[in-house]
Formats: C-alpha cells, sequence, structure tokens
C-alpha cells in the first residue's frame, strides 16, 4: 500500500519483488524532494501468452507520487498519487494518503480507488491505450480505505503490517478460485544493510510469502570510487618568466600552449589592454565550473598583475561558444589560496555573460585587441577512440529481452575550425535480436530497424563530414553530409540562435536521406524514396538552478507526418534524465499499429566520473521507448546546435 513518503531529490532506487503470481522489476527516481516517478514491469505468472519465446504476460506501467504537504510536528504530511498512469490501465489506480510518524512509529492512512478501490479497470471493448488515462481522469467514485503500521525495532530493522483495499478475487491475474480474504492484511518486516541495500520479506492475506530486494543511490558524480585530489598544473618557472615579459601576441600563443598541455582542446587567446580572453573545449572534467577555475589558474600564473586585471574564461561546444565568464584577477586570487575545491563558491566568483556582450565588453578594454591565437599546435586534429555500445530490443512478441553487444571504434580529424570528419566502425561480440512482427509500411521510417540491429556481421556505422559555421547574428549554422546511423545516410542542416544569455533558443532545421543498404554501407537500398525532415526547433532554460530544459521541435518528421515533439531534461549533479512525448498526423500511414500511435519514451546520461578515481568528462547514454514505431521519428546528424 502506498503511504506518503518519497525520496529525496535525485535519488534512483532499482527494486525486485516477488509474490506469486506477480514479480516486480521498478526504478524510481525522487525529485525536488516533493515528487517521485517509478517504471514498473510487473511479469504475471498465470497469464501464459500465445508468443514462442515470450512466456508469461508482462506489464509496463508508470507511477506518480507527489507530496502536497510535509509533515509537521502537529499535522502528517500529505500525498496525491496514481499507479499505472499510462496504456493498458491492468492495475490503475489513484489515492490520497496522509502519514505521521510518532516516535519509532510510521502511520498511515489513505483512500484508493481503481485497483485500490476494489475495482477493475479493464472492460470488454475497452481500447487498450486509453483504459489507464480514460480512468485517471475520470469521475469514478469507488472508494476504499487503506492502511498501515511500520514500527522501528531498531536502526536498520522494522516490522510492517498494512490494512490491503485490493479486490484480491477480480485483481488481473489473479489465480482462479482466489476468495476475498476475511481479514485482509498483510505483514512483513524489512532490514536495511550497508545503508543502501533494503531487503524485505511479507506474507500477504492470501497466504503467499514474498520477498524482495532494492539498492538506491543518490545521484552524485562522485560514485562507486572516492575521487583522488587532482593537483592544479603549474607551468615550468622559465615559460612563467617568459609570460611576464612577453608581448601580446606572444603571450597569447604561451596561454595557448599551456592550457592544451593541461589537457584542453581548441584553445584561443586574445589580450587587449588589462584583459585577457581565453576559449577552450572542455575535455578534461565533468564539471565546466572546474574546467574554467583550472584555465583561470594557469592564466594567473603566466601574467603579470600588473598587466592583466580581467579574465573572460569562454567554454566550446562543437567549436560555439556556450557560456563566458568574466572574472577579476584579485577574485582568483582569493579563491586559490584558500584551496577550496568548491564548483559553488567559484560560481559565485564568476559573472556569466552572452556570446557578444561579452567579447563587446572583452574588445572596448583596450585599443583593440589582438587577433584569437591557437596553441602552437593543435592537440585534437586527429582522434581516436574505442568504446562498448549495448543495444537492446525489449518487450518483443518474439522475446523480452534482446540485445547486442559490439565494440566500437571511432576516429575524427578536424581539418579546419568549425569541421569535423567522423566515421566509426562496429564490430559485434554478441546479437541475438530478430523480430517476429513484420514490416507493414511500404517505406517504412522506423519500423524495420530490426533489420538493421539484427546484423551480427562487422560494419561501417558512419561515415560522415559536419561543418559548424559562425554566422551574422550571432547565429550558428551547421551543414552535414554523409552516413549519419546504420539506416541513414543523406544531407542535414541547422541554423540556432540563443537569446537572454542562453536562456531562449531559436533554430530550424531540415534533413534529405535515404535508406543505407544492410550489407554494402556504401550504397542506398534498392527501392528506396527520400526521406525529409523539416523543424523550427524551439529551446527554454525553464529553471536554471535545477537543470531543467524544455526542447519543442514542431514540423515534418521522418515518415512524412507533421507534428510536435516536447522534450522536458533535469540535469544535475553531472546526471541528465529526460522525456519525450511526439504528436503527430498519423493518417499518413497503412498499418493500424502505427494510426493513432504517439512516439515516447525516457532517456538518461551517467558521468563516467562515477567509475572513476577522478572528475573525467564523458557520458553513458541510453533511450528507452516503450515501442519502436514510425511516427514522430529523427534521423541521427554528427553534431547538433539544438540542445536536444
Amino acid at each position: 500500500m502506498p503511504t506518503a513518503r518519497v525520496m529525496p531529490d535525485w535519488t534512483l532506487r532499482g527494486d525486485y519483488t516477488r509474490s506469486d503470481p506477480y514479480i516486480y522489476y521498478s526504478l524510481t527516481l525522487g525529485l525536488f524532494d516533493r515528487i517521485e516517478v517509478n517504471g514498473r514491469l510487473t511479469g504475471i505468472r498465470t497469464v501464459p501468452t500465445d508468443l514462442p519465446g515470450y512466456g508469461y504476460d508482462k506489464d509496463k506501467a508508470i507511477d506518480l507520487r507527489i507530496l502536497l504537504l510535509k509533515e509537521g510536528t502537529w499535522y502528517p504530511a500529505v500525498a496525491i498519487g496514481a499507479t499505472d498512469v499510462l496504456g493498458t490501465g491492468l492495475f490503475t489506480s489513484r489515492y490520497l494518503v496522509f502519514s505521521k510518524e510518532y516516535g519509532p512509529v510510521d502511520m498511515t492512512f489513505g483512500l484508493g480507488q481503481g485497483i485500490l478501490g476494489g475495482e477493475n479497470i479493464p472492460t470488454p471493448g475497452d481500447p487498450e491505450s486509453n483504459r489507464a488515462t480514460r480512468f485517471i481522469f475520470s469521475d469514478a467514485t469507488t472508494t476504499r480505505p487503506f492502511g498501515g503500521i511500520e514500527v522501528h525495532v531498531t536502526k536498520d530493522l522494522s516490522l510492517v503490517a498494512e490494512y490491503s483495499s485490493l479486490n484480491y478475487a477480480t485483481i488481473f491475474g489473479a489465480p482462479k478460485n482466489t476468495k476475498e480474504p476475511a481479514w485482509p492484511v498483510n505483514v512483513g518486516a524489512k532490514y536495511r544493510l550497508f545503508n543502501h541495500i533494503l531487503l524485505s520479506a511479507s506474507w500477504s492475506a492470501t497466504e503467499e510469502f514474498g520477498f524482495g530486494g532494492g539498492l538506491s543511490v543518490p545521484l552524485e558524480p562522485e560514485g562507486l570510487l572516492s575521487w583522488k585530489k587532482q593537483v592544479l598544473y603549474v607551468p615550468p618557472e622559465k615559460d612563467r618568466l617568459d609570460g611576464y615579459t612577453a608581448d601580446d601576441e606572444k603571450l597569447a600563443r604561451l596561454v595557448s600552449d599551456h592550457v592544451e598541455r593541461n589537457g584542453f582542446n581548441r584553445a584561443r587567446t586574445s589580450v587587449n589592454g588589462d584583459a585577457i580572453w581565453v576559449e577552450f573545449t572542455n575535455t578534461r572534467y565533468r564539471s565546466m565550473s572546474k574546467a574554467v577555475f583550472a584555465v583561470g589558474s594557469i592564466v594567473e600564473k603566466l601574467t603579470s598583475p600588473q598587466r592583466i586585471q580581467w579574465l573572460y574564461l569562454s567554454v566550446l561546444e562543437n567549436d560555439m561558444r556556450i557560456r563566458t565568464w568574466k572574472v577579476h584577477r584579485d577574485a582568483l586570487r582569493d579563491f586559490m589560496e584558500r584551496k577550496s575545491e568548491s564548483s559553488t563558491e567559484w560560481e559565485q566568483l564568476q559573472d556569466c555573460v552572452g556570446e557578444s556582450a561579452s567579447w563587446s565588453e572583452f574588445a572596448s578594454k583596450g585599443g583593440s585587441p589582438i587577433a584569437l591565437t591557437g596553441a602552437s599546435e593543435q592537440r585534437d586534429k586527429v582522434s581516436v577512440s574505442a568504446y562498448p555500445v549495448l543495444r537492446t530490443l525489449l518487450n518483443d512478441p518474439s522475446g523480452i529481452f534482446k540485445a547486442s553487444i559490439a565494440e566500437i571504434f571511432k576516429a575524427e580529424y578536424r581539418p579546419v575550425r568549425g569541421g569535423l570528419l567522423t566515421g566509426s566502425y562496429a564490430i559485434p561480440f554478441f546479437n541475438d535480436i530478430s523480430s517476429s512482427n513484420t514490416t507493414v509500411e511500404r517505406s517504412p521510417a522506423r519500423t524495420d530497424f530490426v533489420d538493421y540491429l539484427s546484423n551480427k556481421n562487422p560494419r561501417l556505422e558512419t561515415l560522415a563530414y559536419d561543418q559548424v559555421l559562425s554566422l551574422p547574428g550571432d547565429v550558428w549554422g551547421r551543414a552535414a553530409m554523409g552516413a549519419f546511423e546504420s539506416a541513414y545516410m543523406g544531407f542535414g542542416a541547422e541554423m540556432f540562435r540563443y537569446f537572454a544569455d542562453g536562456r531562449f533558443g531559436v533554430g530550424v532545421e531540415a534533413e534529405a536521406v535515404k535508406k543505407r543498404d544492410i550489407d554494402d554501407p556504401f550504397t542506398i537500398r534498392k527501392g528506396s524514396p527520400w526521406f525529409y525532415t523539416s523543424f523550427l526547433n524551439l529551446y527554454y532554460n525553464a529553471w536554471p538552478s535545477q537543470g531543467i530544459d524544455v526542447g519543442l521541435k514542431m514540423g515534418r518528421f521522418l515518415a512524412g507526418d507533421p507534428g510536435v515533439r516536447l522534450d522536458v531534461r533535469r540535469t544535475f549533479k553531472g546526471f541528465s534524465l529526460g522525456l519525450w512525448y511526439t504528436v503527430t498526423d498519423t493518417s499518413v500511414f497503412v498499418a493500424d499499429f502505427n494510426r493513432g500511435y504517439h512516439d515516447k519514451g525516457v532517456y538518461f546520461s551517467i558521468p563516467l566520473s562515477c567509475f572513476s578515481e577522478f572528475d573525467i568528462p564523458g557520458k553513458f547514454h541510453y533511450a528507452l521507448s516503450p515501442w519502436t514505431r514510425d511516427p514522430g521519428q529523427l534521423v541521427a546528424q554528427p553534431r547538433s546546435l539544438f540542445p536536444f
């Protein structure tokens, strides 16, 4: 039974629970100390399917809980929630719940509707895709009370009893001849192990033994391994003396050289009066603030206090200035002498300004700034990397979980500023992906994806050239051509501009692509038509302190279906979690599973620093969608100016 307790902000918990005939797998995330979002897969062992290899029935669900009132001395915590809010509605409910703690005793009372009200939501003839949403917003009145008590015997051990409002005889998957218990009380115990692991055991009112376990972790960039302290780079004494006496051009070259020696790329420097401008790509740290501080410390050591007073430090991404900080030399020196590593304190010393405003201000510091001067040797002109890739096919009729594991070898060449020639080659180690689904559309945008994912041969994944250009009016442009992904090759172009110091952004984007041949990656698949996309892209940094971004794409999607796609993402403490929902005109499709379908899903990024002894850049990315259909599809590009 639910309670009014929610997980702390940015904490993730994974759970496994078994109580026959049900097996539950779930992931739960706490947000803002007020919201809890849960994704759940329920295996129902009493309901077989006719699908070979799929086994018993499995239901996907999303649950939501919102804390309306935090617990006080004299009043309880109050929360509302809903379970299984999308899709089939097999386990849909909504509830109001109160929880109050008295010493070691935590008491809960609530009112539930749906399955918590003893109802069976699915009804004959009711379309599966509408059941859950229809009930959540209905005027249903059937309500049952539920409650519970948890006694904390020790710091780690607690005993639980709950009064259940479920109708055990009618709930989906209930064994035949199940009778309503005379006294619907479940009892159990919980034991916390090593702070992050919670083990549980239970005895239900239907006389079934259950057990489970869960792992909860705060989403922090310093994860499994404690970080070792990283000493700031100190230029050699000779170069420090040269910096004090060098003219502006030599000083700019010297600073760029040492910024790149410290592990950063694309460094360029300009000097103007008592100010210095340094721009660079952060390839050293996960934290942008830490990278800016490290570069600032190099500048401080290479320049005379009488000569340079103001530092303008600009971080590049895809050769675009995405953020510029201004800091006075005295503030930087005070911070360094305290030997503090707090990025929060460092952030407060800085003044973040937009690209035009910052460069214009810098240019006004003296007579005229010298041209931006790069390092003597560009470190990242050619780069090579290798990394494993996991691709999955979930909940297919032929099997609940299928996957491919491959090693990707990637090479990049930057012939000119803003230019990128990139290619990747995949060597599969394991691949059992296949599907019993058939392609219905004459020219499917994505439903033939298994043809590409099931390829067990080494193959060229991508080979493309992408050029980013600075256009008049603070507009950035990008053009690309080549093989963008395993399925598509063609052309792409984009323009984008930020406003209000990066809080807003507007852009346009278009692609024209054809399907690649599965066996010959350099040729076009026989009979492939042109696929065209065109979008107006809108961006809004809705809540900067909490890392909340919103993106909207409006236009023509890959299959020719017009519509909109909404992205909402939170990036906080190095982790990113987002979701998308697409609504398009599906009348262009002939397949029933495409008509009326809204593409949706979630994605997340985990910083690699979680698995390292140092604060390093890089992230692991994964996206999950309940189904792969043709509506609302996009084609990959080598880079993107639009932040989504």
